[in-house]
């Protein structure tokens, strides 16, 4: 799924719901292709900073991440995955991309 944070210039936020629902314990990777850096498409030497927030609680991407899901079996948990650039004023024209991967597994 691809999410347009618009102007990087300015500070941008975008939500992100997903649902998990599980018949046991699941435990979750999220990793990001770029360490937690936008780069820009056309020169991998532009970078501009973002934070990936689950819930309101920031994750640091730098590395991959485990986490645990908690939910209870058979019951519907509510995840928000958001991201948020800092103002970036010098960045470079064009487009920036990074790729997040979660991955969900059973316990």
């Amino acid at each position: 799924m691809k999410l347009d944070l618009g102007d990087l210039t300015l500070k941008n936020r975008r939500d992100l719901p997903a649902y998990l629902k599980s018949n046991g314990v699941v435990s979750m990777t999220i990793s990001s292709m770029n360490n937690g850096w936008l780069v820009n498409t056309r020169d991998k030497n532009h970078k501009v900073p973002y934070q990936f927030l689950l819930g309101n609680k920031f994750v640091d991407l730098s590395e991959t991440v485990e986490l645990s899901a908690e939910n209870r079996p058979l019951h519907e948990k509510r995840l928000v995955f958001s991201f948020q650039n800092k103002p970036s004023p010098l960045a470079r024209a064009g487009q920036y991309e990074d790729i997040v991967t979660v991955s969900l597994y059973a316990k």
